[in-house]
């Protein structure tokens, strides 16, 4: 893979993460959804419950794109495939003060691209109280296959064929 998938005229990129940038990911993972927690009214989620060792355990199977401008990590996403020729897309995130500049949706596509080729659906949930999202990844063509209720939220499934 180009070390470099996307670069824009302002210095802004996505490439491919290392293990080196997993510190401040897992910080803007937090950071993220910390947010959706608290909008959900609950005091933790999953995501904000994982450890630097196990986003590096995560790492040994999973692509991570991050989302850089000016040398300082915005935005990340992350993918596995699995036996079933299928990508799961996990932990779209970015920046509270960078949201609502295209920046989850080029993530996404260069997720996309990386695995192009190689599955046949792209699979991911979000939480039915997340609007935005929702209406992000119906825009890039995913579409909701079920609800699941959970742990005090209602989870959204997703699928997108390749």
């Amino acid at each position: 893979m180009d070390s470099a998938l996307l670069r824009n005229h302002d210095g802004a990129m996505i490439q491919q993460a290392s293990r080196e940038d997993f510190p401040a990911i897992l910080k803007l993972q937090f950071l993220a959804f910390g947010e959706v927690a608290e909008r959900l009214g609950l005091s933790t989620i999953p995501p904000l419950e994982q450890t630097l060792e196990q986003l590096q355990e995560e790492a040994r199977n999973s692509v991570f794109l991050k989302y850089t401008e000016n040398g300082r990590i915005v935005g990340s996403v992350r993918g596995c495939l699995d036996g079933r020729n299928a990508c799961h897309v996990g932990k779209l995130i970015v920046d509270p003060s960078c949201r609502n500049r295209g920046l989850g949706r080029k993530l996404m596509q260069a997720l996309e691209e990386h695995f192009r080729g190689q599955v046949a659906a792209y699979l991911l949930f979000t939480s039915a109280d997340t609007p935005e999202t929702l209406h992000l990844y119906r825009k890039l063509g995913y579409a909701e296959l079920y609800r699941k209720e959970a742990g005090g939220m209602t989870t959204v499934f997703l699928e997108k064929k390749a």
